[in-house]
């Protein structure tokens, strides 16, 4: 094999020049799995660069695999002007540590990798025109916003799968279902014209009505689920739309629930090249430190095949038409399961309408699971249920066993 010198030290050059100067941190990333981890989310906070680098306050920060730098972002949750957040995605091997490194610029006058955008979020408000308007952040105190929006909330979408969230008391995650795996929904605005049917688009799969459809967060009777109401005001929220990554917010003040008042953010965060999503539920002070029930889960649908475990899996593979509309709507055949940590489960059960885990939040003010969906048509998808429930338990290891990440300041 003939080595090019001469373009390898161009190359040697090109990487001291970008890194000159910069604070360079180790990060090593284990996985504690004996099975293989692709598009695997590593996330580093803020704070723990601090840990590294005291003096630091913000800056771009560049990620090398050996000597290619990869796709990263860097999210602003609390709108400071400060990043809180750098994601990148990686593969791992099973019970492989690698090492990347982080080059910090501290002068400020760091340039981002450009990326392909891989996902997607988006949310319109209705005009009486007909016309819709772009807009990041929509409230109500009066839950009148299901028909002011367009597709009725907010929605988002990996290349994989589509979510979108109705803007009232029930708060449902519906599921938008793709052939091709590829951003779709800045064409079709989840609901597809007749041509790109034909030009295999996906569209809606879920009759979600009063459900918890996959994964939405409800209240708990004791009995059966509930709707997050009476409130005091509601607020759908676009935090990040990056390349790497997608946070939706849904947030409730004053939530009358279990003879208190509560104010809850359920949030979706959805990774490029993942079908799966995390919600992470957030409960305001002083509710948080006291103990409280809600609950999730799936739907029923009549033609189905469902498995659950002690583990906090619950999953079904189903067949239902997606709309009241069964002349002009065919019948969907898919997949919709959560995934519950241990610590959370307070037992399952069922309703008129849903298979349930009951959770509890322990005292703590962050609950977190892994919601996720597929849709039969998918060109190179899960066609059965028993493919779809082997794809469930090897995410259920995944969510049970994240990777362990280590930072260490090198020169």
């Amino acid at each position: 094999m003939k080595i090019n010198f001469a373009l390898s030290a161009i190359l040697l050059l090109s990487i001291c020049a970008t890194v000159a100067g910069q604070d360079r941190i180790e990060c090593t990333v284990t996985n504690p799995l004996s099975s293989l981890r692709e598009n695997e989310p590593v996330v580093i906070r803020l704070a723990d660069i601090r840990k590294e680098l005291p003096d630091y306050v913000d800056g771009y920060v560049s990620v090398y695999d050996g000597n290619i730098e990869i796709c990263s972002q860097q999210d602003d949750f609390d709108g400071d002007g400060l990043w809180d957040e750098l994601v990148f995605l990686i593969d791992l091997r099973p019970k492989e540590k690698k090492t990347f490194v982080l080059y910090v610029n501290t002068a400020g006058d760091g340039k981002p990798l450009e990326c392909i955008k891989e996902v997607n979020a988006q949310m319109f408000f209705n005009n009486s025109d007909k016309s819709i308007t772009p807009t990041l952040e929509a409230s109500s105190t009066a839950d009148n916003m299901y028909d002011k929006m367009y597709h009725h909330g907010p929605a988002w979408e990996s290349d994989k799968i589509g979510y979108r969230l109705y803007f009232d008391e029930k708060t449902t995650v519906d599921v938008y279902g793709k052939k091709k795996y590829r951003l779709e929904l800045a064409d079709t605005k989840w609901y597809p014209t007749d041509q790109q049917l034909v030009d295999k688009y996906g569209d809606d799969i879920l009759w979600v009505g009063n459900s918890v459809g996959v994964g939405t967060l409800k209240g708990w009777d004791g009995k059966t689920a509930t709707h997050i109401a009476p409130m005091s005001k509601r607020t759908a929220r676009i935090v990040i739309n990056g390349n790497l990554r997608t946070v939706v917010d849904m947030a409730v003040e004053g939530w009358q629930y279990q003879g208190q008042s509560i104010d809850v953010t359920v949030r979706y965060i959805q990774y490029a090249r993942h079908r799966d999503m995390i919600a992470q539920v957030i409960i305001g002070e002083p509710a948080a430190k006291r103990n409280l029930n809600f609950c999730t889960g799936v739907q029923k649908v009549r033609q189905s095949q469902t498995y659950r475990d002690k583990d906090g899996l619950i999953t079904l593979w189903g067949t239902e038409y997606p709309t009241p509309d069964s002349v002009k709507y065919t019948r969907e055949t898919f997949g919709i399961g959560v995934i519950i940590p241990k610590k959370n489960i307070e037992k399952f059960a069922t309703d008129p309408l849903n298979h349930l885990i009951v959770i509890k939040n322990n005292k703590q003010p962050v609950i977190e699971y892994y919601v996720t969906a597929a849709s039969q048509k998918e060109e190179a998808g899960y066609k059965t249920a028993s493919e779809f429930f082997a794809y469930m338990q090897d995410l259920k290891q995944i969510a049970h066993h994240p990777v362990k990440v280590k930072l260490k300041k090198t020169k």
